[in-house]
C-alpha cells in the first residue's frame, strides 16, 4: 500500500508489459510416451517430456508478468498521485498563509476604518458647534451695528446742533470778524509790497468790524486765533468740528 504522505522519490522509468492472451488455445494433446519398463516411475517432471507440465508452468509465468505489469502500472499512478498530493497540499498551505495574511488586513483596515468613523464624527460634532458658534457671533454683529448706527445717527445729530447753536453764538461771529480782519491785513501789506505808490491806510473796514475788534495787528489776531482753535478742540460739546473757525 502506497502512503500519499511520504515524500515522493525518483520515479524511475517503468517499461510496460504488454497484456498477454490469458487464455491462450493450448496445443493439441499428444499421446503421453510411455516409460520404458526398465525406467523409474519417480523421475521429476520434465518440460520437454511432460507437455502438461510445461502448459501448467507457461500458465504460470503469463499470470506472474500480468500481475507484474499492472503492479508496475499502479505504482506509477499512485507516485503519480503522490507527487500531486503532496503539491496540492503544499498549495493548501500557501492558500492557508495568505488568507491569515487576508485576515490580518482585513482586520487591521477594520480598525482603520473604526478609527476614521469616530474622527469623522468628531468633526462632524466640531462643525455643529462651529455653525451654532458663527450663528451667535452673527446674531451679536447684527446688534453692535444696529448701536452703531444708533450712536452714528445721535452723534451726527449733536455735531448738527452743536454746529447750528455755534453759529449763533457771539463766539462764532467774533471770530469771522478776527478772520476778515487778519485777511484784509494781510491783503494791505501784501498790496503795499506790490504798489508802494498807493496810500493803503485810507482804506478803513467797516466801522462795524473795526468797533467790534480791539484795533489788533495782524499778528495779534493770529495768535487769538490760535489760541482759539485749541480751546475748541478739546471742547467735547463742539465734536472737534469747529477747528477750522468756520462751520462746514
Amino acid at each position: 500500500m502506497v502512503n500519499l504522505d511520504d515524500p515522493v522519490d525518483d520515479v524511475e522509468p517503468v517499461q510496460i508489459i504488454p497484456p498477454v492472451q490469458t487464455n491462450p488455445t493450448p496445443p493439441p494433446t499428444k499421446t503421453p510416451r510411455r516409460p520404458h519398463p526398465s525406467e523409474s516411475s519417480e523421475r521429476p517432471p520434465n518440460l520437454v517430456l511432460d507437455e502438461g507440465y510445461a502448459w501448467r508452468t507457461f500458465q504460470g509465468i503469463i499470470s506472474d508478468n500480468e500481475a507484474m505489469s499492472k503492479f508496475y502500472t499502479a505504482n506509477c499512478q499512485a507516485k503519480e498521485l503522490s507527487a500531486e498530493a503532496k503539491t496540492a497540499k503544499e498549495k493548501v498551505k500557501e492558500l492557508n498563509t495568505e488568507v491569515l495574511l487576508k485576515k490580518g488586513e482585513v482586520i487591521r483596515l477594520t480598525e482603520d476604518l473604526n478609527r476614521l468613523q469616530g474622527s469623522e464624527t468628531k468633526l462632524k460634532d466640531k462643525v455643529e458647534e462651529l455653525k451654532a458658534d458663527v450663528i451667535e457671533k452673527d446674531t451679536r454683529i447684527a446688534h453692535l451695528e444696529g448701536q452703531v448706527s444708533e450712536f452714528a445717527s445721535a452723534l451726527e445729530k449733536a455735531r448738527e446742533e452743536a454746529v447750528a447753536a455755534f453759529k449763533k453764538s457771539d463766539e462764532y461771529k467774533n471770530r469771522l470778524d478776527s478772520h476778515y480782519t487778519t485777511g484784509y491785513e494781510d491783503f494791505r501789506a501784501d498790496a503795499k509790497d506790490v504798489f508802494p505808490d498807493l496810500d493803503f491806510d485810507s482804506f478803513k473796514l467797516p466801522l462795524a468790524i473795526e468797533s467790534s475788534l480791539l484795533q489788533t495787528s495782524s499778528e495779534d489776531v493770529n495768535v487769538m486765533d490760535d489760541a482759539n482753535n485749541e480751546v475748541t478742540q478739546d471742547d467735547p460739546k463742539s465734536g472737534g468740528n469747529a477747528s477750522s473757525g468756520l462751520p462746514k
